[in-house]
């Protein structure tokens, strides 16, 4: 990355990620851009390189990073995967010479990889002096960074992108190599996206083509460190290994001047000769590990000023090369090539080009007199078999993309298909509900109005008969009235009818008490009509509430018959979760987990299993150390001790309760005097977090000196132990 790159689309000064602050930009390349920041907590500085491809996204003015077209947003999300693939695996390199990873985390949409912040010169810069470049100076600086560089081998990788710009070398001379930006498991299932990423001068031909990623391996950086110190002692850098590589399949001379010329008088013939070893065009001529090559810089021998951890490294190298391998053994004869002439300018730009047929025609025509027919067929096979290659990579990359993002489609149409139709169904039950609600409300209503209307038509007959009744009385009065003054004048005018009158008005009081005792009784009748009136709209409301009441039940036991099937499916979702865990399947967990919160109900279980899932996130993300792959293996090698030893004790301490291994090897302890086991095969897996190996029974030694193999049914078992929570198990057979 350029130190001195554009301020923009970065980060502003004295911003905050986290417990970081933003000092300056330190530099800035097309996939990502490295700050020097401050921890404020402890105090001390830091690098952060945040992923930012700026060929397909940008930042916005909320600091948040998103693709710059909805069509690269698989590609973003792609890369930033890989990003924080590769920052875990990084962090498990610890070695002073190699810039060490401290911390990860996601903000903003991207994500930030925090490193140790090293200061001092670049090599380009330290090597300008010329007592640098001197013989001794450059095998001081190329010391340490092997032996880093061997851990890194040791542990499946490679760095893929070593070059002057990422060796940094300290105020204390020691070397530091940088940026592990495109270091990734030497592995054929490895993405092949970012295999194309090389630097011209510095990269192998192997890592040109993205379909040659098993071709590569400890040699390619070999072919890298060759390619730097080259550039100390020449002061300039090596030629572009395609270059190379085409122009000796034309019958050119390497454009390449070898070192031994280059460095001739200033430099060991042994020295230089290792470099041209180093960056030999074929994989077959050059070294393939790095305890091959380095004692060739040495000239095998070890100087007498080299230092106690060079030779420690020999010794450490040479354990390893004697250690068997799968790849069939290559050249260990470093190879120097004189190097006379260089391609001509107009077949080398149509190489750079691309254009593969008239580059041949080129060659043809300008080096017919040093080319011969096999030669000139040669040129035309490789050429016609680079432009194969060539667009057979395209196509396969194109049809990778595209088929990745078909399925991301038909993946986010399905679930925003799924999501509108729960969307639509809890909307019409919500509509369901209102109406009947609605139905509900307007059913009392009618109730109430009827039972108003119902009271305003018996209080109207009770006042109309109450009037009734008071005229019928006033007339009634009246009436009497009007006898007694008859009856008055009657007895003014005649006294001696005074018994007759006497009984008239005797009549009269009966009559009149009749009268009031039928108005009285009939004013009762209206009243206890009232009454029933009353009591009969009363127990219309009676019923009208019931059957309200029962309605209200209806639909809560209804909801509550819901509630419960999602309770139901939340539990059993969270069980789910629990298995999944249990057999350390994440994504599964993660996946049950979200549905089951999905269903928004309270559980007081969701958090117990996200927090159990989060432990097991966070286990994942912690690679297993060299001491737990010592302790395990130490457990594996107690097992077999107490398997020889027949210490059945021993045995069912070390495993898990398997009754049937258990009973077969008690069997066999008691049959025989004395089992020879071996335990073979023994890796770490990053991937389910478990250390595995083999345990073969080799010989069973009955107590008269019989011996026999077993059968092949029983004679191999795989054993592992795995890591859950951060707890190892017990060694499962």
């Amino acid at each position: 990355m350029d130190s001195t790159a554009s301020t923009a689309d970065t980060l502003p000064q004295g911003s905050r990620l986290q417990n970081y602050r933003i000092v300056r930009l330190l530099g800035r390349g097309g996939f990502g851009v490295i700050y020097l920041a401050t921890d404020v907590s402890l105090g001390h500085r830091v690098a952060i390189k945040e992923y930012l491809p700026s060929d397909i996204a940008r930042r916005s003015d909320d600091n948040r990073v998103r693709p710059n077209h909805a069509s690269d947003g698989t590609l973003y999300q792609w890369g930033l995967d890989r990003f924080v693939k590769e920052a875990r695996n990084l962090v498990r390199f610890r070695h002073p010479n190699i810039v060490r990873v401290s911390a990860l985390f996601q903000e903003n949409n991207t994500a930030y990889m925090v490193m140790d912040f090293e200061e001092g010169l670049s090599l380009r810069q330290h090597v300008r002096t010329p007592q640098n470049r001197s013989e001794r100076a450059l095998k001081r600086l190329i010391e340490p960074i092997a032996q880093g560089l061997s851990e890194v081998h040791r542990q499946g990788f490679i760095h893929r992108d070593i070059k002057p710009g990422n060796l940094l070398v300290r105020k204390d001379a020691s070397p530091v190599l940088l940026d592990f930006g495109s270091a990734r498991l030497a592995s054929r299932h490895a993405t092949q996206g970012l295999t194309a990423l090389v630097s011209s001068g510095y990269a192998p031909l192997e890592q040109y083509n993205p379909e040659s990623e098993e071709q590569q391996g400890p040699w390619s950086d070999i072919y890298a460190l060759g390619g730097v110190l080259y550039f100390c002692i020449a002061q300039k850098h090596p030629a572009d290994s395609t270059q190379r590589s085409l122009a000796i399949v034309n019958g050119k001379a390497d454009p390449l001047i070898a070192a031994s010329i280059v460095g001739k008088d200033h430099y060991s013939a042994a020295f230089l000769s290792a470099i041209d070893w180093a960056l030999s065009v074929r994989i077959a001529d050059r070294p393939q590990m790095l305890g091959d090559w380095i004692p060739a810089l040495y000239a095998i021998d070890v100087p007498p000023d080299a230092s106690e951890a060079t030779q420690l490294f020999f010794d450490q190298q040479t354990r390893l090369a004697s250690t068997p391998t799968q790849r069939t053994t290559r050249s260990a004869t470093p190879r120097g090539t004189t190097h006379s002439t260089q391609l001509d300018d107009e077949s080398r730009t149509l190489l750079d080009d691309e254009n593969w047929d008239r580059a041949v025609a080129t060659a043809e025509r300008h080096g017919t007199a040093r080319m011969n027919k096999q030669q000139t067929l040669a040129a035309t096979s490789y050429a016609a078999e680079a432009r194969k290659r060539f667009r057979l990579g395209w196509l396969l990359s194109f049809i990778g993309f595209a088929v990745i993002a078909t399925v991301l489609w038909v993946g986010y149409n399905h679930l925003i298909s799924m999501m509108e139709r729960q969307q639509a169904d809890l909307s019409a039950q919500r509509l369901a509900a209102d109406e009947a609600l609605a139905r509900a409300e307007q059913a009392r209503q009618e109730a109430i109005a009827a039972i108003a209307e119902q009271r305003e038509r018996q209080a109207e007959q009770i006042r109309l008969g109450a009037e009734r009744l008071v005229s019928e009385r006033d007339a009634e009065r009246s009436r009497l009235d009007e006898q007694s003054k008859a009856a008055a004048a009657a007895e003014s005018s005649d006294k001696d009818n005074t018994q007759a009158e006497a009984a008239d008005a005797q009549a009269l009081a009966e009559a009149k008490a009749e009268a009031e005792a039928n108005i009285r009784a009939e004013v009762a009748a209206k009243a206890k009509a009232e009454r029933e009136a009353r009591a009969a709209a009363a127990k219309a409301a009676e019923e009208k509430a019931e059957q309200e009441r029962v309605e209200r039940e209806k639909r809560a036991a209804e909801a509550e018959r819901k509630q419960a099937a999602q309770r139901n499916q939340q539990n059993s979702l969270l069980d789910q979760a629990r298995a999944a865990l249990t057999e350390n399947d994440l994504g599964t967990a993660r996946d049950a987990l979200r549905q089951a919160q999905r269903i928004e109900l309270s559980n007081a279980q969701i958090e117990q299993v996200e927090q159990a899932i989060d432990a097991g996130e966070a286990n994942a993300r912690e690679p297993i150390s060299d001491d737990e792959f010592e302790r395990i293996v130490g457990e594996f090698h107690q097992l077999k001790q107490a398997i020889e030893r027949g210490d059945v004790r021993g045995i069912k301490r070390l495993t898990q309760n398997d009754g049937a291994q258990l009973e077969l090897f008690v069997r066999l302890i008691d049959g025989f005097e004395r089992l020879e086991v071996s335990i073979t095969g023994i890796r770490a897996r990053d991937a389910d977090k478990s250390i595995v190996g083999n345990l073969r029974i080799n010989r069973m030694i009955r107590s008269n000196g019989d011996r026999t193999t077993p059968s092949s049914s029983y004679q191999d078992r795989p054993i592992k132990s795995r890591r859950v929570n951060g707890i190892w198990s017990d060694i499962i057979w």
